[in-house]
């Protein structure tokens, strides 16, 4: 599509409907100011960044039964992957309930913003998979997907609500505190209510099944490498559909980058399935 960029006036073609700048120096050149202006001024919005496992609903447990003030947004971002039991529950339990309570709440699909590929055109593999070398020796591919298909997408759709100054919640239990981090971003600061909380991952069940939520299950991709073995059972004999999808991953690999693969032994999954079938 044809767009105009209101910071140079240049015309630009783009297949993103998000888009507004033909550039990112146009975004910073428009936008810095004022996000400069609303920071100083202590325009700070709560978004709450909800991942659909256990720590995420009990984030959302807790903002429904008043333990946690209620955020401005909640978002989840949705990079098409996800297991399809997480976006039930999110779409059927969290989102409700977030309503009732009124909190706004949006699932923002990543291809909205950003190419969801899983090898890029280059040969680039975007996921955390395994390489098997030449000498036979496997190694592990860095993770890029998550900063790419959700970080990047959940900063973008905030710039686009007219956020430029934010408290970001995420769900992280005080078992899991050396995931915490610094906001890379000036604009941002991470929060982490869990820890304020001083509750860990027991604890967050215990919270949501005293507040009546039924217990969701641990969230990845569906094809995602880092899954141990009997994650892939499960999802090879409970999440029929799932497996299909990751299946279709694994021969993406196979076709674009053939010494790659989902799983840490270095076999298609496919070559799984009489296995997983006894």
């Amino acid at each position: 599509m044809q767009k105009t960029c209101p910071s140079c006036g240049e015309i630009f073609f783009t297949d993103r409907s998000a888009k507004q700048y033909c550039s990112r120096q146009c975004a910073n050149r428009a936008t810095g100011a004022k996000r400069v202006e609303q920071y100083d001024r202590g325009d700070v919005k709560t978004v709450w960044s909800c991942g659909g496992g256990v720590q995420s609903t009990a984030i959302a447990a807790a903002i429904e039964t008043g333990v946690l003030p209620k955020p401005d947004f909640g978002i989840m971002v949705d990079c098409g992957f996800e297991r399809a039991e997480t976006m039930e529950y999110v779409r059927g339990v969290i989102a409700e309930r977030m309503k009732r309570c009124g909190v706004h709440f949006e699932i923002i699909p990543s291809s909205k913003y950003v190419d969801v590929d899983i090898v890029t055109e280059d040969g680039h593999v975007n996921i955390p998979a395994f390489r098997l070398k030449e000498d036979g020796s496997i190694s592990k591919l860095s993770t890029h997907c998550n900063g790419t298909w959700k970080v990047k997408v959940s900063r973008t759709w905030m710039h686009e609500h007219g956020i430029e100054s934010v408290d970001n919640w995420i769900g992280i239990s005080t078992d899991e505190a050396r995931r915490m981090s610094t906001s890379p971003k000036k604009w941002i600061s991470y929060k982490y209510p869990l820890i304020d909380l001083g509750w860990n991952r027991d604890r967050c069940i215990f919270e949501i099944q005293k507040a009546g939520w039924p217990k969701p299950r641990r969230t990845s991709c569906c094809f995602c490498p880092q899954q141990d073995e009997e994650a892939w059972l499960h999802l090879f004999k409970d999440c029929p559909e799932d497996w299909k999808r990751a299946v279709a991953v694994d021969e993406i690999l196979a076709k674009k980058a053939p010494d790659v693969f989902l799983l840490r032994s270095c076999v298609r999954l496919k070559e799984m399935e009489p296995i997983f079938n006894r």
